[in-house]
């Protein structure tokens, strides 16, 4: 897989949303949005309210593309390449 892509989890209490390589992501935290990309330094921070977006990576079952979900609540942690967003709400 490319250095240019990070593996993304998102997880509700009732769900498993999303698992896979993503090339960024626009996270709503408590405090304005943030910007992730492959190689981002080490973030624990509290999730806000808005829209998460995700931009997966192409691979060998076709083209990637993004994806944006309602947020609301929770955390997100960005550590070794992997994103991690727990959210106590998450909608399509």
């Amino acid at each position: 897989m490319s250095k240019n892509t990070f593996d993304c989890t998102v997880v509700t209490p009732t769900a498993s949303l999303v698992s896979g390589k993503l090339t960024q992501a626009v996270v709503p935290l408590w405090d304005g949005s943030k910007g992730f990309l492959a190689g981002h330094a080490p973030v624990l921070a509290k999730l806000g309210k808005g829209d998460l977006r995700l931009d997966f990576a192409d691979t060998s079952k076709g083209q990637g593309g993004s994806t944006t979900y309602k947020v609301e609540g929770g955390f997100v942690k960005m550590a070794d390449n992997k994103l991690t967003i727990l959210a106590e709400k998450a909608s399509e």
